[in-house]
């Protein structure tokens, strides 16, 4: 019993909406997808594309 009380808190506490993340991490996500910045930093890019 005490392993199925233990498992339910473990998976209703991992439980979040998917997409729902906070400020910091959105602007980590969108770090380097504006228009130019393989312009302003071709160190940073492979072909392109921002690494």
């Amino acid at each position: 019993m005490k392993k199925i009380a233990l498992f339910l808190l473990l998976f209703l506490s991992g439980c979040v909406v998917a997409g729902d993340f906070p400020e910091d991490r959105n602007r980590l996500h969108s770090l380097g997808q504006d228009e130019g910045y393989c312009e302003k930093n071709p160190d940073r890019c492979v072909k392109g594309v921002p690494w």
